[in-house]
C-alpha cells in the first residue's frame, strides 16, 4: 500500500554493503555475502541462512549481481553475522580487499556444463585471488565489478557486456577470450580480443587502467569512456579491439525450469519472488541441493538459484519439493516479469510497501510484458526500461510507459487500484 507520511529523497551511496562493512536501511542494517564463483555448497547456505534469522531479520534477497543480502540487524547482530560469514569462507578479512572482491560468474562451468565456451569459475577464481592480493587496487570505486560469462546453456547475457559489470569476460565459438566494456548511448560497446589462458590478468590490467586515469567524479568505468572513448582508454594495451553492436536482451535467460545438461542429469533453475528469499526456504533449498544434486547452490544475476547435478529421473519430484517452498518454477509465472525493490519498511528512500503491490500488479499484467515497480526514483531493482514503470511518489504511483523510474511520467498520482487498472489497458 502506498506510504502516507513523506519518504526520504533517493541518496546514491556510490558503494555497496559488503559483510564486514554493513549499510543502515529502514529495516537496520544490511550485509552483503559475494560467493566465490557463484557457489554457496549446501553446509555454508545453511549457516548463513541461520545466522541471518538469528542476528537480523531473517530476510535474504539475491542481488542483481548474484550476491546474497541480509537484512535487519543491529551493531552487535552485524558483528556476530560477520564472523561467521568469515568462519564459512565467504570473505575476506581485509575490509577494504573484501570491497572490492566484486566478481560474477556465470552458474555453470565446464564441469558441469560441457557446452560452456570459458571456465567462468576458474577466471572468477584468479580475479579475486588478484584483487584481493593487490593492494593497489583496494581504492576502487565500491561499484566497480567484473562478469565472467562462461556461455553454454546459462550463459549470463546474449552476447553484449553485463548490465552490472564494468568489465565481461566471455569465450568465443573457437576457444578465444573477449573481454566487453560498457555500451555508450548508441548501444555499442567495445569488444577487445585476448588469449585465454591471460583473460584474468587482462581484466586486473583494466582495473589498474581505469583507476590511473579515473578522477573521483568516474565512479563506474562507463562514466570515464564516456568522456574519454575506449581509444584513449585502451591506448597502453596492444590489444585489437572492435566495436560491436549490444543484442536485444533475450528473456528465456534463466528462467525457472530443469535444463539438461547430459543424458542423465541436468539442472534446476528456480525463483524466489522478486528475488526475497527467506531463511527458512534456503534451508530447505540447500537440503534439497545435498539430497538430489551436487550439494551446492549457485546465485544469479536473474535473481534466481540454480541447483546441478539434478538426476533426470528425479526433476518432477525436485520441482514440487522447490514449489511447495513457494519458489516459482514455472516459466509462465508473470512474477518473473516483474521487477520490485524493497521498499517499505526495509527502504527508508521508498514511498509505498512495493513487495506487496508488486504481486499485485504482477496479476494484471499482459502477457509478455515487463513491469519495474520502485519506490522511489533512483530505481535500484532495474536498470533498464521496462514496458511499463510504476514509481511510488507523493502518495501515489507515477506510470512512465517504455521507460525508467525518474523519467517524466505518462500518468501520476495513481492509486493502487487505478495502476492496476493502467496495467490492464496497457494490454489492449
Amino acid at each position: 500500500m502506498i506510504a502516507t507520511d513523506r519518504p526520504l529523497a533517493p541518496d546514491v551511496k556510490g558503494w555497496c554493503p559488503s559483510a564486514l562493512r554493513p549499510m543502515a536501511a529502514g529495516d537496520g542494517l544490511i550485509a552483503r555475502i559475494k560467493p566465490t564463483a557463484a557457489t554457496l555448497n549446501a553446509d555454508q547456505a545453511r549457516v548463513i541462512a541461520e545466522a541471518a534469522d538469528r542476528f537480523g531479520n531473517g530476510q535474504l534477497e539475491i542481488t542483481r549481481r548474484g550476491n546474497l543480502q541480509a537484512r535487519g540487524f543491529d551493531a552487535a547482530g552485524h558483528a556476530r553475522f560477520a564472523d561467521i560469514v568469515l568462519t564459512c569462507r565467504l570473505a575476506v578479512p581485509d575490509a577494504a580487499a573484501e570491497a572490492v572482491r566484486t566478481v560474477l560468474a556465470a552458474p555453470l562451468s565446464p564441469t558441469e556444463d560441457p557446452s560452456c565456451t570459458l571456465d567462468a569459475h576458474g577466471i572468477a577464481r584468479a580475479i579475486e585471488a588478484a584483487l584481493v592480493a593487490d593492494r593497489s587496487l583496494r581504492d576502487l570505486p565500491g561499484k566497480v565489478g567484473v562478469a565472467v560469462d562462461g556461455g553454454g546453456v546459462l550463459p549470463l547475457t546474449t552476447g553484449g557486456p553485463v548490465e552490472t559489470a564494468d568489465i565481461t569476460i566471455a569465450g568465443t565459438a573457437d576457444g578465444a577470450a573477449v573481454l566487453r566494456l560498457p555500451a555508450d548511448g548508441d548501444g555499442r560497446f567495445a569488444e577487445i580480443a585476448v588469449p585465454s589462458p591471460g583473460v584474468a590478468a587482462t581484466a586486473v590490467r583494466l582495473l589498474h587502467a581505469f583507476k590511473a586515469q579515473a578522477s573521483p567524479a568516474h565512479r563506474r568505468v562507463a562514466s570515464l569512456l564516456e568522456e574519454i572513448g575506449p581509444d584513449r582508454f585502451l591506448d597502453a594495451f596492444d590489444l585489437p579491439w572492435q566495436w560491436r553492436e549490444t543484442p536485444a536482451a533475450v528473456s528465456s535467460l534463466g528462467v525457472p525450469r530443469f535444463t539438461r545438461l547430459s543424458t542423465a542429469s541436468g539442472a534446476m533453475i528456480a525463483a524466489p519472488a522478486f528475488g526475497r528469499l527467506p531463511a527458512e526456504v534456503l534451508v530447505a533449498l540447500a537440503d534439497i541441493a545435498e539430497a538430489n544434486g551436487d550439494g551446492t547452490v549457485r546465485l544469479t544475476p536473474w535473481r534466481a538459484a540454480v541447483l546441478p547435478g539434478i538426476a533426470a529421473a528425479d526433476a518432477a519430484l525436485v520441482r514440487t519439493e522447490i514449489s511447495a517452498l513457494g519458489l516459482i518454477v514455472d516459466a509462465c509465472d508473470p512474477r518473473l516479469r516483474v521487477f520490485a525493490c524493497t521498499g517499505r519498511p526495509g527502504c527508508l528512500h521508498a514511498g509505498a510497501d512495493i513487495l506487496t503491490d508488486a504481486a499485485v500488479f504482477s496479476a494484471a499484467l499482459p502477457e509478455g510484458a515487463t513491469l519495474h515497480v520502485s519506490g522511489c526514483a533512483k530505481g535500484c531493482a532495474y536498470g533498464r526500461p521496462a514496458d511499463l514503470t510504476l514509481t511510488a511518489d507523493n502518495g501515489g504511483y507515477d506510470l512512465v510507459r517504455a521507460g525508467r523510474a525518474g523519467e517524466t511520467p505518462d500518468l501520476s498520482s495513481l492509486t493502487r487500484d487505478t495502476a492496476i487498472a493502467a496495467i490492464r489497458r496497457s494490454g489492449r
